[in-house]
Formats: C-alpha cells, sequence, structure tokens
C-alpha cells in the first residue's frame, strides 16, 4: 500500500467503564467520526476471565491491560485500519494501570503509553510507571492518560485550587520532566483554561486528562484539542502530528437495508422505477439493457437517498456537539444550574442518537448471525478458533503444588487423575478388562 504524507491523530479519553454495548458502540463512532489514528483508553472496567470485545473494522487492532482484582481500572490502545502500524511490541500492566505499545509506522518507530494513575499516592505511582517505560520506549513517545489530579492548579481548576498537596504536585511534575514530557494542550495555549471533568456534586472543574510529548518531538505537533463531553463523564484530548501514514482504501458500496424500511424511500422508489420503465419501455431497446440499467437507476436512486439521510444525522449530531460545546464554555465561566439543567438534556438526546445507531449495527450482527451461523463459512471457522483457543490447556498443578507445562507430563497427570477417579486400578484377586488396560497403556505413552 503506497503511503502519503498525512497526519497522525491521537485521542485520550477516560471512558468510565465500557461493559455496557451501546456505550461501546457510542466510543467507536465519536473516534471514527474525530478520524483518530490512536486511541488511548483508560477505565475500560473489564473483567479478566472474558473481556467483551472492543473493536470493529474501522478499529481492529487494540491491545487491553485488563485488572486481575476485577472490573477496575483497565487501559488500552487502540490503532485505527488506516495506520500501517507494524512490527508492534506491548507491555500489559496486570492491575490495568498501564497500557505501552511500540511498533513502526512506515519506516518511524513509535511508542504509545495509555496511563490511569490511582486516586492517591500520585508521584509514587507514575515514578513508578515511568521508570517501566523508560526501558521500553523506542522512536516518538506519545504518553496520554488521565493523571487524577490537576498539575497547574491555577490553571487547571476553574476554583484554581486543588486539595491536592503541594509536595505531591511538585513530584508528580518532577517525574514527568524526567522524560522531558510536555502537555501538548498547555505547549500551545499556555495562559488558556480548559478542563475535561465536572464534578457536580463540588460544582468544579478540572482538568485531570493530558498527552504528553518528549521535548525534542515538539516540532512534530500541529494542533491540540479538547472535545466535548458526550458519551463519557470526561473530555476527549486530541492531538495532530506530522507522520507518514498509509493512503486509505477506496470504500465499496454497500445497500442499506434500513433505506427499504422508510415509507417515504419506498414510495419515491415506486415512481422512479414506474417513471424509468415507462420513459425506456421502448421498441429500440432490448430487453436485457432496460433490466440490467434499471439496476443502475436503483442503485442510484439509493445512494441519493442514503446520503441525504446521513447528511441529516450529520447535521443533527453537529448542531447538538456544538451546543453542547457552547453550554459547557458558560458553564465553566458562571456554573450556572439551568444551563447546566440543559447541557444534560442535550447530552442525553446525543446518547439517544448514538444508541439508535448502535441498534441499527446490534441487528446487522443478528442478520449475519442469522444467515451464516449454520453454515461452513469464515463465521463458524472463527468461532470454532475462538472455542479451541479457550479450551487450549497451558498448564496443571500436580497433586504436590508443582507446576507441569510440558504435554508428557500433564498427560501423566490426566492418566493418573481419571484412573483414580473411575477406580481402575484391579483389585488383587480380579484383573482389569484387557481393552481398559490397553487403552491407558496406549494413552499414557503418548
Amino acid at each position: 500500500m503506497a503511503t502519503v504524507p498525512r497526519t497522525l491523530k491521537v485521542l485520550s479519553i477516560n471512558a468510565k467503564g465500557l461493559n455496557i454495548p451501546e456505550k461501546r458502540h457510542a466510543a467507536l463512532r465519536e473516534f471514527t467520526s474525530l478520524h483518530a489514528d490512536v486511541v488511548l483508553v483508560q477505565e475500560t472496567h473489564f473483567p479478566l476471565a472474558r473481556p467483551p470485545t472492543f473493536k470493529n473494522h474501522k478499529y481492529p487492532t487494540s491491545y487491553f491491560s485488563n485488572a486481575t482484582a476485577g472490573k477496575v481500572c483497565g487501559t488500552a490502545v487502540l490503532f485505527s485500519r488506516s495506520t500501517p502500524f507494524s512490527n508492534s511490541t506491548s507491555l500489559l500492566d496486570p492491575a490495568g494501570r498501564y497500557t505501552f505499545v511500540k511498533g513502526q509506522i512506515g519506516a518511524q518507530w513509535y511508542t504509545f503509553a495509555s496511563v490511569y494513575l490511582p486516586n492517591r499516592q500520585h508521584h509514587s505511582a507514575i515514578r513508578s510507571i515511568l521508570r517501566q517505560l523508560q526501558d521500553f520506549q523506542e522512536g516518538i513517545l506519545v504518553v496520554g492518560g488521565d493523571l487524577n489530579l490537576p498539575l497547574d492548579a491555577r490553571l487547571d481548576t476553574s476554583r484554581g485550587v486543588t486539595s491536592t498537596p503541594h509536595t505531591v504536585l511538585r513530584r508528580t511534575r518532577l517525574a514527568l520532566q524526567s522524560l522531558r514530557l510536555i502537555v501538548r494542550w498547555h505547549s500551545l495555549f499556555p495562559s488558556t483554561r480548559d478542563y475535561t471533568y465536572y464534578s457536580a456534586p463540588h460544582q468544579l472543574y478540572t482538568c485531570l486528562d493530558y498527552i504528553f510529548l518528549p521535548f525534542g518531538s515538539m516540532h512534530l505537533l500541529e494542533s491540540a484539542t479538547i472535545g466535548p463531553m458526550t458519551w463519557s463523564d470526561h473530555c476527549p484530548v486530541l492531538i495532530t502530528l506530522s507522520s507518514p501514514l498509509a493512503r486509505p482504501r477506496e470504500k465499496l458500496w454497500r445497500l442499506n437495508e434500513s433505506l427499504l424500511t422508510d415509507p417515504q424511500i419506498k414510495e419515491g422508489l415506486h415512481d422512479a422505477l414506474h417513471n424509468y420503465f415507462t420513459e425506456n419501455d421502448t421498441p429500440d431497446c432490448s430487453p436485457q439493457i432496460i433490466w440490467e440499467t434499471h439496476k443502475a437507476v436503483i442503485r442510484g436512486y439509493l445512494i441519493q437517498q442514503g446520503a441525504r439521510r446521513k447528511r441529516e444525522r450529520t447535521e443533527q449530531q453537529e448542531s447538538l456537539l456544538q451546543r453542547i460545546a457552547a453550554l459547557e464554555r458558560s458553564h465553566k465561566l458562571h456554573s450556572d444550574d439551568n444551563t447546566y439543567a440543559e447541557l444534560l438534556d442535550l447530552r442525553s438526546q446525543l446518547r439517544s442518537l448514538f444508541n439508535n445507531r448502535a441498534q441499527k449495527a446490534f441487528l446487522t450482527v443478528r442478520k449475519t448471525f442469522h444467515e451464516h451461523g449454520n453454515k461452513c463459512g469464515r463465521l463458524l471457522a472463527n468461532a470454532l478458533r475462538t472455542h479451541r483457543q479457550a479450551l487450549y490447556v497451558t498448564h496443571l498443578r500436580s497433586p504436590q503444588g508443582t507446576t507441569v507445562t510440558l504435554p508428557k507430563d500433564m498427560l501423566g497427570l490426566f492418566h493418573d487423575y481419571f484412573t483414580k477417579l473411575y477406580g481402575l486400578i484391579p483389585a488383587p484377586n480380579q484383573m482389569a478388562p484387557d481393552i481398559t488396560q490397553r487403552f491407558l497403556r496406549t494413552h499414557a505413552q503418548n
């Protein structure tokens, strides 16, 4: 695939739990609408045993750190399909506090880190994480995440003060300076106040989410923005970097079946077909040409109606986002209760809009399983592969408490267990059946 100079967009956001399917769908849709190439996510809250699927055709590559303690913490790094990320290596935290991924985009090495700090002892946690990152990193480093504290109380809080001790703030900043990490937002807007989190009980705005770049990579930064708060209780932080990326593939048109459920579109399609056959069914045109051409007419009409509906939905979404952003700016300045109530109502409308799109995606998945679920195809092959991987036994624990990993030793443990379970040891005056003994000897040797 040919490469062209194009920007690399990195987004960081605290999701506050992604175990609800509608919320995962809304998140992926926002990542797509913002054209994010790399997404750094915090607080996924995925369980370690059976985490839900958090990817789609737009973001097929993802790395997750899920906490062993349960549905807490959790970080992730997602890559879009149009990002040629290769030769990847990852470092995952068992506590779910960080996810490190490094690899190549084009010929340039990158290291992406998604970090989520605890509510206490921030300086100790960031020092430990950065020590791990310093040994792991290679190439251009991009660190994003929720630090759970404002680095500069004067600029990062609406009241200009914070309850975090000054010693913790100073040591956290010193830890970041050890890798020469600079806040991208503050580097472009050093005197501008903007926030990423609002605490309704305290009526306090705070900037807790940051994206850092080393000082030596500052020349790559083109823009930095803080988006509106929509599906999560945190605002997304988005930066744009200069980087060579792969040229996206051309899209192929497919019929949107939901268009056929709209009575107005069905009536218009009927009229278009009636007019087409009335005007073109002439003696000088063969029936084959008329039949083949009418397919192009239908496709053109459906493409037109699909583009119209998409344009209306996009305008509705953009209008809601603009009103939400305006009300957020007003509420950050004045903290008016009526403004906040209107803001919550607009966010609810936007969430309903995202949920409607999620329902359409769920119907598509159900249709796929209905059509291909009982056929020998790719869907069944993928399901069997996943099932086989889930049943694969990597190690066993012997009665003495030692861990056994070699296949021969594991077969011996299985042999001893089932021999004892089914009582296959013969009595002194009784011989076991020959077929049982032959089966045990054969499989014990294998």
